[in-house]
C-alpha cells in the first residue's frame, strides 16, 4: 500500500522526491530513497525517469 502511493506521489509533476517522502512520514529524504530502492531496485529519480508518462 505505501509503495503504491510513493509511486503515484513520484509521477505527479512539479513534486520533488524529498516532499514525497515527508508526505510518506519520512522526515529524511535519504530514509526514504534507501526505502524505496530497497522495494524496487530503483532509486525514486531513476523510478521515475523510467515510468514518467511523456
Amino acid at each position: 500500500m505505501q509503495l503504491e502511493v510513493a509511486i503515484e506521489l513520484l509521477m505527479e509533476p512539479g513534486l520533488r522526491v524529498e516532499d514525497a517522502g515527508r508526505r510518506l512520514g519520512y522526515s529524511e529524504s535519504q530514509s526514504f530513497i534507501r526505502w524505496f530502492r530497497r522495494q524496487t531496485g530503483d532509486t525514486p529519480s531513476r523510478y521515475r525517469s523510467r515510468h514518467r508518462l511523456t
